[in-house]
This record gives structure tokens, sequence and C-alpha cells, in this order.
């Protein structure tokens, strides 16, 4: 499992496909999260979804946030385990599915 946190523009956007195709091999599952600084999204933000949802696992829109900031720790920390959350029944899912004992979970 990887989780990838940005806070604005991805630098290395050219070497994403690259990178989920080695992901994909290792069956890795890659949840990705913009962290917002406003409760508002502006286009740095927008921009760095777009280009986060190209290497996240699929379905993708199941696999990223974008969140402010101050809600990192309640939307996705604390609830990473939780099956009833966002990114928590994909991990238990996968958790179960492969019976990796190394998983954040159990």
């Amino acid at each position: 499992i990887l989780l990838i946190l940005t806070d604005g523009k991805i630098h290395d956007a050219s070497q994403l496909g690259a990178a989920r195709a080695v992901l994909d091999g290792q069956g890795v599952e890659t949840f990705g999260v913009v962290l917002r600084r406003f409760a508002t999204h502006t286009q740095t933000d927008i921009d760095a979804e777009q280009v986060l949802s190209t290497i996240v696992s699929e379905p993708r829109e199941d696999h990223y946030m974008n969140i402010p900031l101050d809600d990192f720790s309640e939307s996705v920390l604390k609830d990473f385990c939780n099956p009833n959350s966002k990114f928590g029944k994909i991990i238990l899912a996968y958790q179960g599915a492969t019976g990796a004992g190394h998983v954040p979970c159990g």
C-alpha cells in the first residue's frame, strides 16, 4: 500500500506513467491525497488532483481525495482501516484478497 500526499504542483508528472507500471507490476495498491490550504479549491489543487489521479489504483475515483489540510487526520489517518471509509474498505479488501499481514490494518 502506498499513500501519496501532495500540497500542490506535481513536478515529475512526466514520469508517472512509468511509475504506475512499476507499481502495478509489484501489486501495490496506491492512494493519493491533495492537501489544500483552503476550504475552496484553487486551480493548483484541481491541477494536482488531475495529475495525481493518473497514478492511483483503479477505480481512480475511490483512490484519491482532495481535502483541506485541517481535515487530513480525521478524513484519512483516523479512518484508514475503517471498513466504512473511502480508503478503508479498499485496504481491508486488499488485505483479505492478498493475505498480506504487512498492511497497516489488522
